[in-house]
């Protein structure tokens, strides 16, 4: 303080320390966008969750990791999925697990469509069935635990290759030809493939192994 007319002057010795701590993540940090395409084609499904850094007034976050259901994996079969982030201790920021809105799910949905088949008896039945289209990723058929039925109607669906989980009933159209360029895997615990055809039992599936995998099975 200056001195003035009637006081004098002040000079303030007392240094303190001022501690900034480092915030801790939450929901609001973030921006949350689920993914585009959210009908099922045997392609996994990513969500996008990133630092809200409000135009670059805020720095310092960890870097974030995306969990599905709790699983650090990227879903493909058909269901509804919860996201959550683990976020990394950053410059400003510290850590956090587990960390998710309300509003951060979504849906992966299939379309059916109703299908004849013959089962191992000969005897006609009726299911619906997500039709099987071609892509040039490997299809993840169906989830854990659960039966999921698919049809192969084209005259010639291309895969790269098929991944099973779970119990896989695949329908052979009459007239439908599959070719799994590198097999169908059914290695997965508990998963397993049954296959079946129509009237004419003119269905084809060509699952193509390598060296060290069967065409369905293993590796794949």
């Amino acid at each position: 303080v200056a001195e003035g007319d009637n006081y004098n002057a002040f000079v303030a010795t007392k240094v303190g320390t001022l501690t900034i701590n480092k915030a801790l993540p939450t929901a609001d940090n973030f921006i949350y966008i689920a993914p585009e395409n959210l009908t099922w084609d045997g392609n996994p499904k990513s969500a996008i969750v990133t630092f809200n850094d409000q135009s670059g007034k805020l720095t310092g976050m960890g870097n974030i990791t995306v969990e599905y259901n709790g699983v650090n994996a990227l879903p493909s079969a058909v269901s509804k999925y919860s996201v959550s982030i683990n976020v990394d201790e950053g410059t400003n920021y510290n850590a956090g697990s587990s960390i998710y809105d309300d509003s951060w799910n979504f849906t992966i949905q299939a379309v059916f469509v109703p299908t004849n088949y013959l089962d191992e008896n000969g005897e006609s039945h009726n299911v619906d069935a997500i039709p099987i289209s071609s892509t040039s990723s490997p299809v993840f058929l169906g989830a854990t635990n659960e039966t999921t039925w698919f049809v192969v109607n084209g005259a010639d669906v291309q895969l790269a290759s098929g991944i099973c989980s779970g119990d896989i009933r695949l329908i052979l159209a009459d007239g439908a030809k599959l070719t799994a360029t590198y097999g169908v895997n059914v290695s997965k615990e508990g998963s397993s493939l049954t296959i079946y055809g129509q009237a004419e039992q003119s269905g084809q599936l060509i699952a193509t192994g390598d060296l060290s995998s069967a065409g369905i099975g293993g590796g794949g």
